[in-house]
Formats: structure tokens, sequence, C-alpha cells
């Protein structure tokens, strides 16, 4: 069984990122202990977050970025995002103009990826960022299971067990994810580098250093299932 926390980034970037983690659901308590330990080297309560970088906490999230590719590396906790060209993605054309039902097309994409990315597995939860919506969250389930029963070719088939939004400041896995996916979006987004912190600026450079993929500016390679970053299509 596995469960996926996953986050958005900035909507007013050029480059949306939609994604975050997923790891077996047993080691789940492991991670949360292990997140503790940052928390608690974290001045004044602050999450571990991407805006919440600065240089009085920097060593922490260096820190992160190193503890996060070796549970990577061993394939506990898998990273995972969308990339959507905000300037070219037209929701009138293709979504009655409803940007919700737009940013539900590319939620799919990255919950239903884990279909694929975990086909063995019984049950999988997804947990998103709370945001508001106009429509019921839980929706997603349904048609995650009808989708997956339609390519698995199997009736009634139900591989997501759940789809809820939580609190992201009182998750710290999508608190993770939330750091995860800013890091990424520094690097498609170049425009707005100047106007951040040089905190962020040499973080978020460790994390291409230390990341498998050659670049984090173009999807990923196929065979990077537990690094993986692809581009929004219709």
């Amino acid at each position: 069984d596995y469960c996926s926390f996953t986050d958005e980034t900035d909507l007013t970037s050029r480059y949306m990122l939609i994604g975050g983690i997923s790891c077996g659901t047993a080691f789940l308590p492991e991670l949360g202990r292990q997140l503790s330990t940052f928390y608690s080297r974290m001045p004044h309560g602050h999450r571990i977050e991407w805006k919440k970088i600065s240089t009085k906490n920097e060593a922490v999230f260096s820190d992160l970025i190193d503890w996060f590719f070796d549970v990577n590396s061993n394939h506990l906790v898998d990273f995972h995002a969308i990339v959507v060209d905000m300037q070219r993605f037209d929701h009138k054309s293709h979504n009655h103009g409803d940007k919700e039902i737009g940013f539900n097309k590319m939620l799919f994409q990255v919950m239903f990826s884990h279909y694929t990315r975990y086909r063995a597995a019984s049950r999988i939860r997804c947990f998103h960022g709370n945001r508001d919506c106009r429509y019921p969250f839980g929706e997603l389930q349904k048609i995650l299971n009808a989708r997956s029963s339609k390519i698995g070719r199997q009736s009634g088939l139900s591989p997501f067990a759940e789809t809820k939004l939580l609190m992201v400041k009182e998750t710290p896995e999508l608190q993770l994810a939330d750091f995860l996916l800013g890091c990424t979006g520094y690097h498609w987004n170049s425009k707005t580098r100047k106007t951040l912190n040089e905190a962020k600026k040499r973080i978020a450079a460790k994390f291409l250093r230390e990341c498998p993929a050659s670049t984090l500016t173009s999807a990923s390679p196929a065979y990077m299932r537990h690094f993986d970053i692809w581009e929004f299509r219709i």
C-alpha cells in the first residue's frame, strides 16, 4: 500500500508544478519521525516549506536535501511532479473557461501516475494541500478508480482508497512536498529568481547538484521512476 502527498507551486509563475512525494504506507511512521528531527532545528517553530528558507535556517534545509536524496536513492520516498506552461494552457479551449476543471485535470494526471508506478499495490491513498474547491474533492477518487478499471481491463478495480485535502501547516509530508516543488520550480521559472533571497538560491543550486537528473529544466528520463518530472499534455 502507498500514500501520496502533493501540493502546487505559485499559480502566478509561468511554469506551475503540481506533485510531491509518495511512499509505502508501512514507512509513513518512520518518515514522520525523521522529519521531526528537522522541525526541532527550525527557529521560531517555522515549517519546512520553500517560503521559509532564510540564512538563519539554511543549514537545516541543506541537511534536508542530503536526507531526502538518501531516502530517495533507497526507494523509500519517491518524488514526482508535473510541469504546466501556464502561457500555453488555454482554459477557454479545453475547460469551458473553468480553471477549476483545468486544475483537476492536471491533478488527475499526477495522482493517476501512482497507478502506473505502483500497479502491484492494492491500495493508494492521495492527500493534497488544502485549497478552495467548487467540486467535491472526493469525486477524484471515483474518476481515478474508473480510469484504473478501464486501463487494467478489470471491472470494479479500485486501487485508490482515498483522495483527501489536508492542511499543509499541519502535515509535515505536505511541507516536504512544498519544499521539493519549490526547489524544482526555481529552475523552471528563471524570471522569478532575481526576487528570491540568496539562501534560496544556494539551496536550489544544491538541490540540482544532488538530484539524480542532469537538469531540472526538462522532463526526467523515463527510467527515473523514483524521481519523475514530466510536462503536462492535454
